[in-house]
């Protein structure tokens, strides 16, 4: 989707007045298509040939959702998220409605703006996961179900007889909330599924659920109680996104194809996520492509950048394509678009190079390894961003150069370079990254050389310069 395409909404209505007050306070903000009926809507669908970014049900009569055409076809067609509003739910309700897997939110009326608008905008952003079961890969440990209630015996009982019944899964138990975090801690790289207890004492289910959804978010998470406590199950679909609600007490042989479900689903999550961030990785590939010419370019036709030759900019450029950052998500193609940002990169780099390369450099270094102004200035901004200073460089020289590089143990922090995905050009990184690059061109126009070692944001300086500048090495400001 383009920056300037607004996020597309269909709206499922009873009630005109529910629509008005929808449109209201949503249409700013969204191209929202309402329908009055599951027929009208999956017209429109089919005519569209592709899923709006999100649906949105509203209705007085709850009982219509867990017979509805439309959430069922939309949930076996796609990626689309699912939001249902209604005048009052039951627990049953909720409870049908997620073991047939046709929601991802339920709200009751009246709504809530703020809570209905992020997961609006975050539904582009989001990836459903609606896929059919992964099998386990032959000679991969197997996925790994962790049971968490402070009824011990219980939770004991059911695990064996889940180990008995099957060999497809392992099983863990925990007696609190945070025993399962400490599990997670050490095997949260296999566990599949959390089943966690509501009620227990100190930190309850649903907060586990919250908690662990952020570093562990394709675990697929099932909340059990033996009370019929609606909002708890209302906060869990909407804040902890769980699979299944399950009542209390457990009996293994019906759980045990809710358990086969819940691994299907965190497969399919996995699987889901790697495709997408495989898509979201090519995709950039080629902005980064049209960024590293652009630099390029405009860095060495630049009048106010005259000393940067082609092969010094090029040099900066390969080193920046080696430095791993984070993986470019949704937002960084949302928003903007890559041509203004890449025009912002270059204005605010030359301002950075202009303010360095107007500083006169020397003919030479002087025998006593005496660093001019402009390239004292570039490595104290450098290392002022890794939380160091010139105190942590260590200085050799020989006959001919001076060689400065950083104390054993002590690295350069770069977290994002003009080569990174990127949703704006921040001051911070321009101001690094114009040191860097000033860094490079002072250097070769003093007849020298940077030298960056290591990877994963995390890189060794050395800095190595003649005290003796070859013939024409001057440049006037």
């Amino acid at each position: 989707m383009s920056a300037d395409q607004p996020h597309r909404v269909l709206l499922r209505y009873d009630r005109e007045d529910d629509r008005d007050a929808f449109l209201q306070d949503f249409a700013g903000a969204f191209s929202i298509d309402s329908y009055s009926s599951d027929q009208e809507a999956l017209a429109a669908i089919a005519r569209g040939r592709s899923l709006p970014d999100a649906l949105v049900f509203i209705t007085t009569d709850t009982d219509q959702l867990l017979t509805s055409s439309l959430l069922q076809q939309v949930s076996d067609g796609g990626c689309c998220l699912r939001i249902v509003i209604g005048g009052q739910f039951s627990l049953d309700q909720i409870i049908h409605l997620l073991e047939n897997r046709v929601v991802d939110r339920c709200y009751a009326k009246p709504w809530d703006i703020n809570l209905v608008r992020t997961d609006l905008f975050a539904a582009t952003m989001s990836v459903q996961d609606n896929a059919g079961p992964t099998p386990v890969e032959s000679g991969h440990p197997k996925p790994l179900v962790l049971i968490v209630d402070d009824e011990q015996s219980a939770t004991k009982y059911l695990s064996k007889q889940l180990m008995r019944m099957q060999d497809r899964f392992e099983t863990r138990c925990a007696a609190s909330a945070q025993q399962a975090l400490e599990t997670l801690h050490q095997e949260g790289h296999r566990t599949a599924v959390l089943m966690t207890d509501q009620r227990m004492p100190g930190m309850k289910g649903l907060q586990l659920i919250n908690e662990m959804r952020q570093s562990y978010p394709h675990i697929t998470r099932i909340l059990t109680s033996a009370y019929g406590e609606l909002d708890v199950a209302l906060g869990a679909v909407n804040q902890g996104r769980i699979f299944r609600y399950q009542k209390k007490p457990w009996h293994a042989a019906s759980l045990l194809p809710v358990l086969d479900d819940a691994i299907a689903q965190h497969h399919a999550s996995r699987q889901k996520s790697e495709q997408w961030q495989f898509a979201l990785a090519e995709r950039f590939e080629g902005v980064r492509e049209r960024r590293k010419a652009a630099l390029l370019r405009a860095l060495t036709e630049s009048p106010s950048v005259p000393w940067a030759s082609r092969d010094v900019i090029q040099n900066f450029l390969r080193d920046m394509d080696a430095i791993s950052t984070l993986p470019p998500g949704a937002s960084h193609f949302r928003d903007h678009s890559p041509e203004a940002l890449d025009n912002a990169l270059v204005r605010g780099l030359r301002a950075e190079l202009t303010r360095y390369l107007e500083i006169p450099l020397t003919d030479a270094v002087p025998s006593n390894g005496t660093l001019p102004d402009a390239i004292q200035s570039a490595l104290d901004v450098l290392l002022s961003a890794s939380g160091m200073s010139r105190d942590h460089l260590i200085s050799e020289q020989d006959e001919d150069v001076t060689t400065l590089r950083l104390e054993a143990g002590k690295n350069l922090h770069l977290y994002s370079h003009v080569l990174s995905p990127m949703a704006r050009v921040s001051s911070q990184l321009l101001k690094q990254q114009g040191a860097l690059l000033a860094l490079y061109i002072m250097a070769q126009q003093q007849g020298g050389q940077v030298l960056l070692q290591g990877g994963q944001q995390r890189f060794t300086l050395e800095l190595s310069l003649p005290l003796r500048a070859p013939s024409g090495g001057s440049r006037q400001p």
